[in-house]
C-alpha cells in the first residue's frame, strides 16, 4: 500500500490503485497538475445575479457545524418514513407481530402441528 501526505494539513494519505488528487481530511487539492478553469484557459465565471441577504452563492459552500431541526405536530400521530412517503399504515395483524426465539418458534409449531 502506497502512501503520501498532504502538502496542507500533513495527513498521512494511504492508497492502494490510483492516487487520489485531494486530502481525506481538509480536501486541499495534492495533484498540482490537475488543471483549473485559469489554468487551461477558459474563462473564469462571473456573477451574473444579484442575490439578496438570505440568498447564498452557488460558489460558496457555508460551513455548518451545529444543524438543529425542530419538529412540531400532534403528539398522539405516529410518523414513519412510510407515511411521510405516502404508504398505508401496517394493519393490525402487522402491527402485533412479535419477535420469537428460536426456541419459542419451534415450541410454538410443534403446538400447532
Amino acid at each position: 500500500m502506497a502512501h503520501l501526505f498532504c502538502h496542507s494539513c500533513g495527513t498521512k494519505l494511504s492508497y492502494a490503485h490510483a492516487q487520489p488528487n485531494f486530502c481525506g481530511k481538509c480536501g486541499q487539492q495534492l495533484n498540482a497538475s490537475a488543471s483549473t478553469n485559469t489554468a487551461a484557459g477558459l474563462p473564469k465565471l462571473e456573477k451574473s445575479v444579484v442575490i439578496s441577504q438570505d440568498e447564498t452563492d452557488s460558489q460558496f459552500v457555508p460551513e455548518i457545524s451545529n444543524f438543529q431541526v425542530e419538529v412540531e405536530g400532534p403528539e398522539s400521530k405516529t410518523v414513519t418514513l412510510g407515511s411521510l412517503l405516502g404508504e398505508s399504515p401496517p394493519s393490525n395483524a402487522e402491527k402485533k407481530a412479535r419477535k420469537l426465539s428460536i426456541n419459542e418458534f419451534i415450541d410454538e409449531k410443534k403446538r400447532e402441528g
